[in-house]
């Protein structure tokens, strides 16, 4: 809330580049709560949005909606080409907030329009990766470490 946003999507951008798919994933992460169309039909029955099976156009108009209607952040993931910026960045105009992750800094320099704007993270140290991988991945299946040696036994019991 501190960044001023109601509404948060996070999409990474798939190989090879879908800029309709990446639009797609954004709108409906952020239709979650807005699932009804604003304009009531006729005897003020309300339609619900399929977002899965609109084409480009209608796709562009409801995320700009979407994102008009809404206080949103917007993280892209993974953009490896200003061409992929360019092809989705009129579409995002209406977002209050925009992160991008890019591994090149000319394809951060290109879309952040301001060095200001631009910060590099470096990567963990290999100790700290190892601890947190250790943490998120071993301590969370403690029980199955702990259970697959007697479930091992008890299959080769059986057999």
């Amino acid at each position: 809330q501190q960044l001023g946003v109601s509404k948060r999507a996070w999409a990474t951008a798939l190989r090879p580049f879908n800029r309709d798919a990446l639009l797609r994933n954004l709108a409906l992460q952020l239709q979650k709560d807005i699932q009804q169309d604003s304009t009531a039909g006729a005897g003020g029955v309300t339609h619900k949005k399929n977002i899965e099976s609109m084409g480009y156009q209608e796709l562009a108009s409801e995320l700009s909606r979407l994102l008009r209607e809404q206080r949103c952040l917007i993280i892209l993931d993974d953009l490896s080409s200003t061409e992929e910026w360019d092809s989705i960045k009129h579409h995002l105009a209406e977002a209050r907030r925009i992160i991008a992750t890019r591994r090149e800094k000319i394809i951060a320099k290109h879309c952040s329009e301001d060095d200001r704007n631009m910060y590099n993270l470096r990567g963990l140290d290999d100790d700290v990766a190892l601890d947190l991988f250790k943490k998120k991945v071993l301590l969370n299946n403690l029980l199955f470490f702990f259970f697959f040696p007697i479930y091992l036994i008890f299959l080769v019991i059986l057999f």
